[in-house]
């Protein structure tokens, strides 16, 4: 029963993944911004601050990276772009991690073994950057996640500069070229 479930879960969200993407791709020159959240006469978003354990029991949270370019991703074990996103970001993490770059990952998995199943996922994908288990209420601080993965770029400042729904390697390329930007600022 439970992988009938999780199955019609994936269909949904790889529909769900290339309706978002068709939506990403007609308003691409558009920086999304969080309802309901604070924001600048500039209009950029505060990106809404949390602190969990990481899988190593450390605290942590956007605003433990201030001073640093930020990629928060929301994501899931079961998520097969997900799972496409991780190296990726790993490799990321590699080329701009010493220029003040850094990936915080919020993990969607739930259930008694998610905190088991997140660690053993990172493990076997070399995962070089903390991850939290999230919830449904960080995920509404961020204005809800409607699809698997969702990105925010965050500034130095902790400005959400971009989001972004779905991965593929035009979305890599973005989120590269993005930071590379947001380095040099």
């Amino acid at each position: 029963m439970s992988r009938i479930f999780i199955l019609a879960v994936c269909l949904f969200l790889i529909l769900s993944f290339a309706s978002c993407r068709e939506q990403t791709k007609k308003s691409s020159e558009q920086k999304e911004t969080i309802s309901g959240e604070q924001t600048t006469t500039e209009g950029k978003t505060l990106a809404p601050d949390f602190t969990l354990k990481d899988l190593s029991g450390n605290e942590v949270g956007p605003a433990s990276f201030r001073g640093k370019v930020l990629i928060i991703d929301f994501w899931a074990t079961w998520c097969p772009p997900c799972r496409k996103a991780i190296p990726h970001l790993v490799s990321m993490k590699q080329k701009y991690g010493d220029q003040g770059f850094e990936v915080l990952g919020v993990s969607l998995d739930e259930g008694p073994d998610a905190l088991s199943t997140v660690k053993a996922f990172a493990q076997e994908q070399g995962v070089n950057y903390p991850i939290v288990i999230g919830d449904q209420n960080i995920a509404n601080s961020y204005g809800g996640i409607n699809g698997i993965p969702t990105f925010f770029i965050v500034d130095k400042n902790g400005y959400i500069i971009k989001s972004q729904t779905g991965y593929d390697e035009e979305v890599g390329q973005m989120m590269a070229d993005e930071v590379e930007k947001l380095l040099t600022q």
